[in-house]
């Protein structure tokens, strides 16, 4: 169906998890169709479609991939029957055999398949060639903008692995329709410190025969850095009458204009306490791959502690504000109504421990059936009282970060987190009925050895409180406390970036490399990772369950 020069077409796209839909185009669409009534606003998930088109083309030999041992159609085969059991079973500790067997094969193909694509994708960016079923694919998910004839197109990318998909689609977007304002935003921007360099000249790998020929800032027209509602807004508004100075007057814009980047202030960040409702209409919430809908939803932007010395989170947000609990009960209720939904996920960067004893007691008082997980920090006002309080409101399943056992690490990391109430706060969780999902980093910098197994040893001896791991080497990013004053934390040199593994060179955030004056350095750190991987993974129920974490509710609400 063609849309009109004025509608704002919301797309999340390509590659990442297809369990549960995107929360951002769900609050933009709802924001902006609130604020500005006369606007047309819709949202096209293009990351489902992905996958969706990928299982068409694996079933009729279109795509041939091979996995282990297995040959092509053997592959194609069991990868179909992978995501029709994510899509059909719900995961219980009884036959978590089966659940391991078939999400690793998943997991398998969405590696091998995502990182495959993410290369033809900036070759045809870049005006590459490519093979013709390979460009047709990824036609087929541009041709689903360019029908709707949009007058803007906004890309929320949510990580870097979305980058590479995203800009081969912009740009047979913007070719086909030159007049279509094209934008890039999401959270991936908001935790980048220098997101205009997406608009400064090529980018991606140089190859055998110099620099990258993918130049984005001539199929992206701008850039909108941290929350996207107040630009959206102005966006919207120049649509509407036709002013190109308002569009490029909104706040977090970043653009170019006569070869220089521009880029325009940040507005006041807007009150929670106004947002309607998350709007997931547009999307076909029954066609991802999960038993039955989760979705996600915020109670609060921005981490309320904000200091971990690892962490570039805290640049998402302006500042730390929360929904009022009752508004929150209220959404809740009614995403339940519109949707059918049982199940959420919260997604605060972590929840305060009064925080949720509020939310527990209005959830339960005004008697909605529901089921929900939460991120929060494992300290003492987690006590038994208050999560068994939350698990009687329907909280099932709480991602906590604890990184680490060594409380000299705990210090350095800046958590605010004591080893022994960790430990107490796991075990009291599991007393009441709740699963816990433990972040942990490895190779923190200074870490000794002995800190390293400390760590597995605390993780072993809370194997019955620990359901699923989310597990990883640190990774030293730009923005980062740690990055900003590395000296405090024994590092004696920084080095060229390196690869984050997440992307291709310019368009990833890089990882940097670096030395440290005492214990593990980042080398050190992966191969003792990769000494003790099994040993890791044999913590939680399956080590699978850290990535497919709407299965991982699932199974706590069903237990």
């Amino acid at each position: 169906m063609a849309m009109k020069a004025t509608d704002l077409l919301i797309i999340s796209p390509p590659a990442i998890r297809p369990t549960s839909p995107p929360l951002a185009p769900a609050l933009l669409k709802a924001f902006l169709s609130k604020r500005l009534p006369e606007a047309s606003c819709h949202c096209l998930d293009l990351n489902l479609s992905f996958y969706q088109l990928a299982f068409r083309e694996l079933k009729t030999g279109g795509i041939k991939i091979r996995l282990y041992d297995w040959d092509h159609e053997e592959s194609a085969g069991r990868v179909v029957r992978a995501a029709d059991y994510l899509k059909n079973e719900i995961p219980s500790a009884e036959r978590i055999d089966e659940f391991h067997h078939w999400s690793t094969i998943f997991l398998s193909f969405e590696r091998i398949f995502s990182a495959f694509m993410a290369d033809m994708a900036v070759k045809i960016a870049s005006g590459e060639a490519v093979p013709q079923r390979i460009r047709g694919l990824i036609e087929a998910l541009a041709l689903k903008v360019i029908e709707r004839s949009p007058g803007a197109v906004a890309f929320s990318i949510l990580f870097d692995c979305q980058m590479e998909l995203a800009l081969a689609i912009a740009s047979i977007v913007k070719s086909r329709l030159p007049e279509t304002l094209v934008l890039f935003g999401g959270a991936r921007f908001g935790v980048d410190p220098h997101p205009e360099r997406l608009l400064e000249g090529p980018a991606g790998p140089k190859g055998p025969k110099g620099p990258s020929a993918l130049r984005p800032h001539r199929f992206i027209d701008a850039v909108v850095a941290g929350e996207g509602e107040p630009a959206l807004y102005h966006i919207m508004r120049g649509l509407i009458s036709g002013s190109m100075e308002e569009i490029y007057s909104a706040p977090n814009l970043i653009y170019r204009s006569d070869g220089s980047i521009e880029r325009n202030d940040p507005a006041p960040a807007p009150s929670l306490d106004g947002l309607p409702v998350p709007d997931f209409s547009d999307l076909s919430l029954d066609e991802y791959l999960v038993p039955e809908p989760v979705l996600p939803y915020m109670t609060a932007r921005g981490c309320p502690w904000g200091r971990c010395s690892f962490c570039t989170h805290h640049h998402s947000y302006l500042k730390y504000r929360q929904r009022p609990v009752e508004l929150v009960v209220e959404d809740l209720a009614a995403l339940k109504r519109a949707y059918g939904c049982r199940r959420f996920n919260l997604l605060d960067e972590m929840i305060p421990p009064g925080r949720l004893r509020r939310l527990g007691r209005a959830i339960k008082a005004a008697g909605i059936d529901i089921c929900y997980s939460a991120y929060a920090k494992p300290v003492k006002a987690f006590d038994q009282t208050a999560l068994c309080q939350a698990a009687d409101s329907g909280c099932r399943l709480i991602l906590w970060g604890v990184e680490s056992a060594s409380q000299r690490i705990l210090d350095l990391m800046e958590k605010g987190t004591n080893a022994a109430d960790m430990s107490v706060v796991l075990e009291s969780a599991r007393r009441c009925g709740i699963m816990n999902l433990v972040f942990v980093m490895f190779g923190f910098p200074g870490e000794t050895e002995e800190e390293f197994l400390k760590t597995i040893s605390f993780l072993e001896q809370h194997r019955q409180a620990v359901s699923a791991l989310s597990k990883g080497t640190f990774v030293l990013l730009e923005g980062s406390r740690i990055y900003k004053n590395p000296e405090r934390y024994g590092i004696k040199g920084l080095c060229p970036p390196i690869s984050s593994g997440q992307g291709h060179d310019g368009l990833a955030i890089p990882a940097i490399n670096y030395q440290v004056s005492s214990g593990l350095g980042p080398d050190e750190a992966r191969r003792l990772y990769k000494r003790y991987l099994k040993r890791i993974e044999g913590i939680g129920l399956s080590p699978r369950l850290g990535a497919y974490r709407d299965h991982l509710l699932l199974l706590a609400c069903s237990s």
